[in-house]
């Protein structure tokens, strides 16, 4: 009989799309046989109690909730913290660590992994500074991924955009690099094809624009495409949800007619609603390697209409999605009209959006990362 092997999944973080990403493979893992599951989570994790549904024996860290919280831990707790995750490592015969976000705490995980004789897969989502990113922000997070980069046994990426980053800015070898795509967080899945009658005086087209509010995310782009929509198109409205800073765009939320802000966070008891009633969703995005937000949209069968970063181009090469010429507001909103005016072109790209989705289960997502996880089991036998 085949020993199980013991895999430890790690998310330090507090929420967001980092702390459902790793659950959902977490998840998965836990219902292998060939498998143990341990986990190490932040004790501020605000999903922690779905993690604990798991049943699996559990590494809780005090991180942080404050900047005072952030330093105490950055510089005076990190030995304690260390210690406590190899003990915990080396108690539970840990195998494997993957790293289901890039954290500021790479080095203390590395350092643990590797004294307890564990190897590491860091997954990294977003490898460089977004645009209007503070300065030493930016810095710092270029840093950090760096030192984790080289440090980790094997690295994962969403995207080829982004494998292809890493091996030139930070000199990464090819083959320590896999890509495996973002599955799709299951919210609402539609069972039949959405379709629109743009000519029905009843009927309107919601246009959606779901998720944190951050400059390179293009809220603003988005704004005057739906100012110049509302010229030529009737019967539209625009719904936005997220949490975010709105003022730098408060001029142009002023000037709209028929849309809908909720500025906050949104609760995850809301998000099926939210994309069963709306009809198109609009990634404006100035850059991005992928975006989660994408496969809950074609899940629900919601086509995408999106400005052509590189990340999402490849992510959305064979799904329901349709991309603007250039980051202009004008292009955004030319495509945005064409798939309204074109009721047998929008059920199209409705269909292609849940066979896109067909393809990302997170049972397909989990296998890719044993499979990465025996790839480094055959290099260290092969160097005894």
């Amino acid at each position: 009989m085949t020993e199980k092997r013991n895999i430890l999944v790690l998310f330090w973080g507090k929420k967001g799309g980092g702390a459902h990403y790793s659950l959902k493979i977490a998840e998965e893992f836990s219902k292998r046989e060939d498998l143990n599951l341990f986990l190490s989570l932040s004790s501020y994790c605000t999903i922690s109690n779905l993690f604990q549904n798991l049943n699996a024996e559990t590494c809780l860290v005090n991180t942080y909730k404050s900047s005072f919280g952030f330093l105490n831990m950055m510089f005076f707790r990190r030995y304690t913290i260390r210690k406590k995750l190899q003990d915990f490592i080396s108690t539970n015969q840990i195998d494997i660590v993957i790293i289901g976000m890039d954290f500021f705490w790479g080095d203390l995980i590395f350092k643990a992994s590797c004294r307890a004789a564990a190897d590491t897969i860091y997954v990294v989502h977003e490898p460089k500074p977004h645009p209007n990113e503070p300065i030493i922000m930016s810095f710092f997070k270029k840093w950090k991924i760096k030192k984790s980069v080289n440090r980790a046994g094997k690295v994962v990426v969403l995207t080829h955009h982004v494998k292809n980053y890493l091996i030139e800015k930070f000199r990464i070898s090819k083959n320590k690099i896999s890509v495996i795509p973002h599955g799709i967080f299951s919210y609402f899945s539609a069972d039949e094809p959405k379709s629109i009658q743009p000519d029905k005086i009843n009927d309107v087209v919601s246009i959606l624009y779901f998720g944190r509010i951050d400059y390179y995310k293009g809220l603003d782009i988005l704004l005057k495409a739906y100012r110049i929509l509302e010229r030529c198109v009737s019967n539209i409205r625009l719904e936005i949800w997220g949490n975010g800073d709105l003022s730098m765009y408060q001029d142009d939320l002023n000037n709209l007619s028929n849309a809908r802000v909720e500025n906050r966070w949104i609760d995850e008891s809301e998000i099926s609603d939210i994309f069963q009633n709306c009809d198109i969703c609009v990634l404006p995005y100035r850059d991005a390697s992928q975006s989660g937000i994408a496969g809950i949209a074609q899940q629900a069968g919601i086509p995408i209409v999106a400005c052509p970063s590189k990340g999402l181009k490849e992510q959305l090469k064979e799904a329901g999605a349709i991309f603007s010429d250039d980051f202009s507001p004008e292009s955004l909103a030319s495509k945005i009209e064409e798939l309204i005016n074109d009721p047998v072109g929008f059920n199209h790209l409705s269909m292609k959006s849940l066979e896109y989705a067909s393809k990302l289960s997170w049972k397909n997502i989990a296998n890719q990362f044993i499979t990465v996880a025996d790839t480094i089991k055959k290099e260290n036998s092969e160097h005894l």
